[in-house]
């Protein structure tokens, strides 16, 4: 089974060789230890060394805020920045609020000032070939 296979006939509850396999996205910090590991020096040699089968794509956003689809929603009660405080367990914007109304209440970004089609069309691209590939969007 190639990659794609093995994605999709896991996801599909059907027979694998083994189930197919997903790195993540690692901390940045993580990387030099695990490069040092795996004996290779980039994000594509590693996942290649450990036979990944999903190449995740973040979406490309850039806003005055963020540059990362991930803090695009700034729900943080304090308006710090820092990582600890942007976590989806950390105190935030909807704390003190019970009535689903007040979801208005939150200055939501508009997604088509802060992400470019073509450019999310490009990173896809840039996937080297034969890994299945998976849009990574989420609010942390």
């Amino acid at each position: 089974m190639n990659h794609i296979e093995r994605f999709y006939a896991t996801i599909r509850h059907q027979k694998v060789d083994y189930p197919a396999s997903w790195l993540g996205i690692p901390d940045k910090a993580a990387l030099p230890a695990l490069y040092q590991y795996f004996g290779v020096d980039n994000m594509i040699a590693l996942k290649a060394k450990i036979n990944d089968d999903i190449f995740p794509v973040e979406m490309p956003y850039h806003s005055p805020t963020s540059n990362a689809i991930y803090a695009a929603f700034d729900f943080a009660k304090k308006k710090h920045g820092l990582p600890d405080e942007r976590s989806l367990t950390a105190p935030g914007f909807f704390e003190d609020y019970s009535d689903p109304a007040d979801v208005d209440k939150f200055d939501w970004p508009d997604p088509e000032k802060y992400i470019d089609p073509a450019l999310c069309r490009k990173v896809v691209d840039e996937v080297p070939e034969g890994y299945a590939v998976m849009g990574v969007v989420w609010s942390a």
